[in-house]
């Protein structure tokens, strides 16, 4: 008989044998570590985040440090949201200032991030609104920033987007600050070629990657590189400052079997992965699909339509057919495939696919979205706004109130609106458009 509802979930989703386009990278086709490497730190295991020198956990953090290239590299298994805070944390201390450079597509656990480190984030203004910025956007905020510790971006983002991330850090290190780059979903790409795309060894930089988003890890398993004169101690501080004082050895070993495991065969799979998704794509091409040629993560798939809603019916028409994509919004549907997914699971979803009646709304406005309006105004700091009493009000009430919360759709999770900034009307508007009903503000007595 039924009795734990969590486990029965788990239980009856493992028994439907789907194909995942979808977190976690390892598809479910790994054998996860034993029950028994379930254990804490003693005398006799190590720490997570306080390494014996010469111990097991300092050796094995050399060694994935000599693979990436990096100065130092430090995993943990809390995910990107950890090392995120921490590297903040990090160019904070260590550049004296808390003003952090930063686009406005950040993911929602940097701006929780912002409040937890106390940093003051600085927006850079788009040339195409207030979402994403162009890497002569982010260059050009640079060089008029002053005093910042460091300039955050997020490459590749969901949709797989990518900045050229050695400029921006070449420009980032002339006015001397550090780049922090959230690169939880590339963390495949430090494998992909030479490693070209990837910012682990870019110029004095802070790169944060979820190794389970697409290498074969456990959900948790998370890398913080740094290239940067920063002392692996004063990393460490800044993980211990914000993690568990009881991380997952389960995670833990996860993560460096992971990336032992792509070091020795991950450049092969690949490759291999690169001809599925090369294959897949002139077949979608052939349905009607567009894919943009853009600096872009080569391993991400993204759908466009050109009516609103297809992408979900989409979505459901896969998972009917046994095939269970990332997510979808307005007009795209991503999928995100890793070295784990096989032949055959390309296969499946080319049949699904196809028999799709919805593919006439295939177009080429793959990338085209609802543009916000221009950056709102900032009333108190992303901290106050966090800390401030709240209350959750109809979106069409909204205007002229103080946000209290990042407002994002998860997925994604990027922020469309941050803690403290003001809702114009214009706003609403977008608001609404994008499909939210209800945002929360601080409570006015």
């Amino acid at each position: 008989m039924k009795n734990n509802d969590f486990k029965d979930l788990l239980n009856d989703h493992s028994e439907k044998n789907t194909v995942s386009f979808h977190m976690p990278g390892h598809k479910g086709r790994i054998k996860s570590p034993d029950i028994l490497f379930d254990v804490t730190e003693t005398d006799f295991t190590d720490n997570i985040y306080d390494p014996r020198p010469g111990g097991a956990v300092s050796r094995s953090l050399d060694r994935i440090t000599s693979i990436y290239g990096s100065a130092h590299s430090v995993i943990t298994p809390e995910g990107s949201t950890m090392g995120i805070k921490a590297a903040i944390r990090s160019a904070i201390l260590h550049k004296g200032t808390p003003r952090i450079l930063s686009v406005r597509n950040v993911h929602r656990s940097a701006v929780y991030a912002f409040s937890h480190t106390g940093a003051q984030p600085e927006w850079i203004v788009s040339d195409r609104g207030s979402v994403t910025a162009s890497d002569s956007d982010i260059i050009s905020a640079i060089s008029d920033c002053g005093d910042c510790a460091a300039v955050l971006i997020t490459s590749p983002d969901y949709y797989g987007t990518m900045h050229d991330s050695s400029s921006i850090a070449t420009a980032a290190a002339k006015a001397g600050m550090f780049l922090i780059v959230d690169c939880a979903h590339g963390a495949h790409l430090d494998f992909w070629k030479d490693g070209s795309m990837s910012p682990v060894r870019g110029e004095n930089t802070l790169a944060v990657q979820s190794l389970h988003k697409t290498l074969p890890a456990l959900t948790g398993a998370a890398v913080l590189h740094s290239s940067t004169d920063i002392s692996l101690d004063d990393l460490l501080d800044s993980l211990r400052v914000y993690c568990s004082t009881s991380p997952s050895f389960l995670i833990s070993a996860s993560a460096f079997d992971s990336i032992d495991f792509m070091n020795v065969e991950g450049r092969d799979r690949l490759d291999i992965l690169y001809s599925y998704i090369s294959c897949a794509k002139e077949k979608l091409k052939e349905y009607g699909f567009v894919f943009e040629n853009r600096y872009s993560d080569p391993f991400r798939i993204v759908l466009g339509f050109t009516k609103d809603g297809v992408a979900g019916s989409l979505y459901n028409h896969l998972y009917s057919n046994g095939i269970e994509a990332e997510f979808y919004d307005r007009k795209r549907l991503v999928l995100i495939p890793s070295v784990m997914n096989t032949e055959k699971d390309f296969n499946l979803l080319l049949e699904a696919v196809k028999t799709f009646s919805g593919l006439e709304f295939a177009g080429s406005d793959l990338f085209s979205d609802l543009l916000p309006p221009e950056i709102p105004e900032k009333v108190m700091s992303v901290r106050e706004a966090l800390l401030h009493e709240s209350e959750l009000v109809n979106v069409s009430d909204s205007e002229g109130r103080i946000s209290a919360e990042p407002v994002s759709m998860y997925p994604p999770g990027t922020a469309l609106l941050f803690p403290g900034e003001m809702i114009s009307g214009e706003y609403v508007s977008y608001l609404r458009e994008k499909g939210f009903e209800h945002v929360k503000v601080i409570k006015v007595h």
